[in-house]
């Protein structure tokens, strides 16, 4: 994953504290690990989408995360929120759950 200077600054969901010196390279982080827009879900003992996973059907929960994509980047610019980066965030999510298959 690639991340530029100003990801660690403003606090986007590619950021990630094993970030290089030169601030541009990082190691991949898993979803769990980050969070944009705070540290709310982060700081649970059990994350809310973890609940959902263990409730919903998987093709349920790949709904739930991909309603959220489109949820996210849509509202993108209309609040004042870090949504493209809660966006990636969800995308980063979805992926995993795709590769865990």
């Amino acid at each position: 994953m690639i991340a530029d200077r100003g990801c660690a600054e403003r606090g986007c969901a590619c950021y990630d504290p094993r970030i290089d010196k030169d601030g541009v390279q990082m190691v991949e982080a898993k979803a769990d690990e980050l969070q944009a827009g705070g540290d709310h879900y982060k700081t649970m003992e059990i994350q809310p989408w973890h609940v959902m996973a263990s409730v919903l059907t998987r093709e349920e929960f790949i709904g739930f995360l991909k309603g959220n994509i489109i949820k996210y980047s849509m509202r993108q610019g209309k609040k004042d929120s870090p949504d493209a980066d809660k966006c990636r965030h969800y995308m980063l999510k979805l992926h995993e759950v795709l590769e865990n298959s």
